[in-house]
């Protein structure tokens, strides 16, 4: 299940009219984005209006701050690269319409003003993350509480608190690991609903694409499929762990070997692989599956970089 991040533009309201202060929020910002898209969540920013026009400072809009020469480039870049929608979009209004028109009131502490970006949050069928601006010390909490007021047939105020993920930096967005990595993983039932969603679920894997049709005849029903989903997910959690140095077998929770050089010799061809960048690899590393005699073939590209060459029974 995808998992969309939503601006918090209540933070907005605290903003200091000072351009250095706004380069500061911004990398931050950036680095709780970044921290999310290598958990799997999509490049993509939802909010109340549009993204590049929001003022960090007087006169500072971010579509300045993306030609400031004081800002680091690659951030700027970042930004760039990223997608964003906001509410007022013709596919929104109809969601805001409803939720207005079914008399129900969301307030934040004690803003006064309509909080789109956290009621989109709690009516939304979706999965989202709410993201803010440390603008405030409110917004220096991994869960926020909204407060939904409705009434009932006898016209009786009825309140209740919820509870939303957040995320205002990188450590917010750690502490929300699991649970990102839960519902990327629910609605994966089949290798090719797992193929189809391999840049979510395995950001730091790259799958070679022979491995496509290696996947698309197993299913949950399959005894090897959760072995298939435990190893990948080993290692996707090595490959963004390893940033630097040599590759090392021992950090893996389970046991990797490499070929032997008489399986080598022997099968040198059976056990090379075309890569995306159109290079054959000799693929020796693995890891053993069972029940059955299943391995999973990949080779250490480079940090945050392994690349899945094969994925099923024994090469003989």
């Amino acid at each position: 299940m995808d998992i969309q991040l939503v601006f918090n533009e209540l933070c907005l309201l605290t903003l200091e009219n000072d351009e250095y202060k706004a380069r500061e929020l911004m990398s931050n910002f950036i680095q709780t984005l970044t921290e999310a898209l290598d958990q799997g969540i999509q490049q993509q920013l939802l909010s109340h209006n549009s993204f590049h026009n929001i003022d960090l400072a007087s006169n500072y809009p971010i579509s300045k701050w993306l030609n400031d020469p004081n800002v680091d480039q690659v951030e700027q870049s970042f930004i760039l690269s990223m997608q964003f929608f906001n509410f007022n979009d013709n596919e929104f209004d109809d969601f805001f319409y409803q939720s207005q028109s079914n008399e129900v009131l969301y307030a934040c502490e004690d803003y006064n003003e309509t909080p789109q970006g956290f009621i989109y949050a709690c009516t939304s069928t979706s999965k989202v993350l709410s993201v803010s601006f440390t603008t405030h010390e409110l917004w220096n909490n991994s869960v926020i509480s909204l407060l939904q007021i409705t009434n009932n047939e006898d016209e009786e105020l009825l309140e209740k608190i919820i509870e939303l993920r957040h995320a205002s930096n990188r450590n917010h967005i750690i502490e929300h690991q699991e649970w990102i990595k839960r519902l990327l993983t629910d609605n994966i039932n089949s290798g090719l609903t797992l193929w189809n969603n391999r840049k979510e679920i395995f950001p730091h894997l790259v799958f070679c694409n022979s491995v496509e049709k290696q996947l698309e005849n197993i299913n949950n029903s399959h005894p090897i499929f959760q072995q298939i989903m435990k190893k990948l997910s080993e290692l996707e959690e090595y490959s963004k762990r390893w940033i630097s140095g040599a590759f090392n077998k021992d950090d893996f929770a389970s046991r990797i070997t490499p070929e032997s050089q008489s399986r080598l010799n022997n099968l040198e061809k059976e056990l090379t692989f075309e890569c995306l960048d159109g290079e054959k690899r000799l693929f020796s590393w693995h890891i053993r599956m069972t029940p059955g005699a299943w391995r999973l073939h990949f080779y250490p590209l480079k940090p945050t970089q392994i690349i899945i060459g094969y994925i099923g029974i024994k090469i003989q």
